[in-house]
């Protein structure tokens, strides 16, 4: 439909009620005193006759008198006190207890009024008021709750008060003539104020319910507080469901047809289907049979839930109204009807107080609240703002706002717009923080999930890591969304990729193609090979990187080398050769290091060196078998753990068995950056079918920074398999021969796609035969032999540790993308390592 906007679903962050229970401790009881034993009670009398005695045989001394007397008077205390504790100490110790027990109540207060503070947080979030539709559009929360959610089809009707979402347990105490009075006056009153929560929002669930009956509590007609609540229960069901999911019809005739003419707006008040002269049928009619019509047949029901609104008619629906997926919103009183099971009563009013009043079974039903009311104006202007909007993927809807899709910083890959446009966007707001920063996935609460390659001491969780995942567990598609999301935000010659997937390659099939993509190697019978040739080329592409920085003032690392670069284009100075970022991804390497062992001793090597010289290693593999990286594992610092085969793996991952807990939905993962705590995400999807790519610009000139296209054989490596003429006679049209030999010596750009062995060295700026420069190009007397006919020169020259003092030259040919080394190339080292060459030259 011309005009509408479709509307993709925003990813919901309900916030989590707090649960559980709080079991209350007891009130203290009073100390009850003990009467004491016949010993006890004769001591005193036995002390009495005994200082009575001690008078009587010594009546001239003094002192007999006075200890006779003290021992009297002691004797009569102790038969007073009765010789035990004293009242007095019993009733301190009483005063104590219940002074520690009403300040254990006040704190348990505290605790208890924030949660309360939460569980209204929630609801309120969940369930905000019906007339605050214009927030709830400007937060694009617009058709948020799907069928699988949990408040599907629960609307707000009002405020009441319900109980505290924690469950308050009252003590097991003993009789309560034994308690402490005070105390449990305290702990009475403190259930009866904190077991309930006043005010919050209350909700009916309209799918739980055939019939929602609203009645009015007095015969004011309908122009009662039930209409209003009425219009805010259809109010909310369009606003939180979708036309896809929620249907809405209206039977109203006469007088309430009018009451009803703002839902004529709604997208939920088209039929599905049918089509009358000005577009779809709204379902608003005075007959109740004709809803019947509409929907009974309809092959989208069983997927819909239908609301019917029936103001005013005097027949029921019939019996098709108590079919699942249809509830019936009925406005009037309900007379002398029976009460049945599936229905249910509410009603709305005014009370003798003036206030208005919600109650649950009719008119003489138990009073819930405060009931909620939107008016028609309100109601219309809701409707007129939703009429525009449709479903993502309605037909004629066009594209619009929504959150549905690609992880926020990920384009949509692939697209000729995307890769126009929002990717220059993408790199020229990347600051210097954000290089080798992407996103992989969406948290709990929505927000993107980063990772950081870099090194810690950039603010990175680097430079290596791991990545397990069972089959089925989405690691295939994490190592895209890296791999894309890498690409998408950074230029080829900051960038270089190296791609090995040891299970067939069909993880990283179609990326050969982009130009930061050095190679991809699989496990395919015609490309192990090239296995080979990867050690070699990373070998030599250490040694270089290593040779250019201390060619570059005896620079430490490549963060010093950018460094350099950057202040000799502020002083206008030659800028030195790019030093582009390497990422090895390696799928399935434990398949690899069982055929090939010895790739572990280079894994350790660029562990130790890849930091300083910009490499980064990611392994990823589908278990992680005992003993497998040994040497290496302590430089992988950021781990990705998906659904794990069992808790040992994850624990060999993350420490924890968590990983083996994780739903077996694709893409569920933790992530473990460094010390910090373990982040669960769910990984984005970027592998979703979408319009072809223009064909791609090949020659030198697409590539900046990288080895030219027209240095790749047709005949091996992964450029066999690439689109393009194969013989210089072929058609197609020249070849631009922009790229100086500086770009074309690049060992993981040519010796891991065409199998030259020969280790270029950029240390050398001319010719060691003519002292000609790269810019130049050769001299006469280089110029032999002579090329071919059609072929035309590119020069470039080598000293490295296996081509001493060589100068070797490329033939390119105007007719084919492929190129080789003459045969003329001098030295023995040259000629042993480019034997493959010399067979294959023109």
């Amino acid at each position: 439909m011309a005009g509408t906007v479709g509307l993709r679903r925003p990813r919901r962050s309900v916030p989590e009620l707090p649960g559980g229970e709080l079991v209350l401790e007891p009130p203290p009881e009073p100390e009850r005193p003990v009467p004491g034993g016949v010993a006890q009670r004769l001591l005193p009398l036995v002390m009495i006759a005994g200082a009575l005695l001690f008078v009587v045989l010594n009546p001239r001394e003094s002192g007999s008198w006075l200890f006779g007397g003290m021992f009297v008077l002691s004797a009569a205390g102790m038969l007073v006190s009765g010789g035990g504790r004293g009242a007095g100490a019993r009733t301190a110790t009483m005063d104590e207890d219940r002074r520690d027990y009403l300040r254990y109540l006040d704190v348990l207060g505290a605790r208890v009024r924030g949660i309360a503070a939460e569980q209204r947080c929630a609801l309120e979030t969940v369930h905000p008021e019906p007339g605050a539709w214009p927030d709830v559009l400007a937060a694009g929360r617009l058709w948020e709750r799907r069928p699988g959610d949990d408040d599907f089809g629960r609307l707000r009707a009002g405020r009441g008060t319900q109980r505290l979402a924690t469950r308050l347990t009252a003590p097991h105490t003993g009789p309560l003539e034994t308690l402490e009075p005070l105390s449990a006056l305290a702990l009475r009153r403190f259930l009866r104020r904190h077991s309930t929560v006043p005010g919050l929002p209350v909700a009916v669930d309209v799918r739980a319910a055939a019939t929602v009956w609203l009645e009015p509590l007095d015969d004011a007609g309908p122009a009662t507080p039930a209409l209003d609540l009425a219009r805010a229960l259809v109010a909310q069901f369009v606003l939180w469901h979708g036309p896809d999911d929620a249907r809405l019809a209206v039977v109203a005739p006469g007088a309430a047809a009018a009451r009803w003419d703002w839902a004529k707006w709604l997208p939920h008040v088209e039929h599905p289907r049918h089509h009358d002269a000005v577009g779809p049928v709204r379902m608003i009619t005075d007959d109740p049979d004709r809803v019947r019509r509409w929907w009974v047949d309809e092959p989208s029901s069983a997927q819909q839930h239908l609301l019917v609104v029936l103001d005013g008619a005097a027949d029921t629906p019939g019996a098709w109204a108590g079919l699942p997926g249809v509830t019936v919103l009925r406005l009037g009183p309900a007379g002398r009807r029976r009460p049945a099971a599936s229905v249910l009563r509410l009603a709305a009013g005014t009370g003798p107080d003036g206030t208005r009043t919600l109650r649950r079974g009719g008119p003489d039903g138990t009073t819930v609240g405060r009931p909620d009311g939107v008016t028609v104006a309100e109601a219309r202007a809701l409707a007129r703002r939703l009429a525009r909007y449709r479903p993502a993927g309605a037909p004629g809807a066009a594209a619009g706002p929504g959150t549905d899709g690609p992880v926020a910083g990920l384009p949509s890959l692939p697209g000729p717009d995307v890769a126009a446009a929002a990717v220059a966007a993408l790199r020229r707001r990347r600051g210097p923080a954000e290089r080798l920063r992407v996103p992989i996935g969406t948290d709990d609460a929505g927000r993107p999930v980063l990772l950081d390659v870099k090194e810690s001491a950039q603010g990175g969780a680097g430079p290596h890591g791991l990545c397990i995942g069972a089959t089925g567990s989405g690691k295939s598609e994490l190592l895209r969304t890296l791999v894309l999301g890498l690409v998408a935000a950074h230029p080829a010659d900051e960038l270089n990729l190296v791609l090995v997937d040891f299970k067939g390659g069909a993880t990283f099939l179609g990326l050969a193609g982009l130009p930061h993509v050095s190679a991809v190697i699989t496990n395919l019978a015609e490309e192990l090979a090239l296995v080979d040739r990867m050690a070699d080329a990373l070998a030599g592409e250490i040694t270089r990187r290593q040779e250019l920085l201390r060619a570059a003032g005896n620079l430490a690392s490549q963060a010093e080398h950018t460094a350099a670069r950057e202040a000799a284009a502020r002083r206008g100075e030659p800028v030195p050769e790019p030093l582009p970022s390497l990422l090895v991804v390696v799928d399935e390497f434990s398949e690899l290091l069982a055929q090939r062992p010895e790739m572990i001793d280079l894994m350790v090597t660029v562990g130790r060196l890849g930091r300083s010289l910009g490499i980064h290693l990611l392994l990823a593999s589908q278990r992680l078998e005992e003993g497998r990286l040994r040497g290496l594992e302590s430089h992988l610092s950021y781990r990705i753990a998906l659904r794990t085969f069992s808790a040992a793996e994850s624990r060999a991952v993350l420490g924890v068995p968590d990983a083996h807990l994780l739903p077996p939905t694709p893409g569920a993962a933790y992530l473990s950056a460094g010390t910090d705590e373990l982040v669960r995400f769910r990984a984005a999807y970027v592998s979703a079918p979408g319009p072809d790519l223009p064909a791609r610009r090949h020659g030198p000139a697409a590539r900046p920074g990288r080895a030219s296209r027209a240095a790749v054989p047709r005949r091996t490596g992964v450029a066999a398999r690439r689109p393009g003429p194969s013989a210089p006679g072929a058609t197609g049209g020249p070849v631009p021969d922009r790229a100086g030999a500086g770009r074309g010596r690049r060992v993981g750009a040519r010796a891991a796609r065409t199998g030259c062995g020969c280790r270029p060295s950029t240390s050398r700026r001319r010719c060691p035969r003519c002292s000609a420069s790269r810019r130049s190009g050769p001299t006469a007397a280089c110029r032999r032999p002579a090329p071919p006919d059609g072929w035309s020169h590119r020069s470039g020259w080598s000293t490295g540790p296996t081509c001493n003092d060589a100068t070797p030259w490329w033939w390119t040919c105007p007719g084919r993308r492929g190129t080789s080394p003459s045969s003329a190339v001098r030295g023995r080292a040259s000629r042993r390592r480019c034997a493959r060459w010399s067979s294959r030259s023109p």
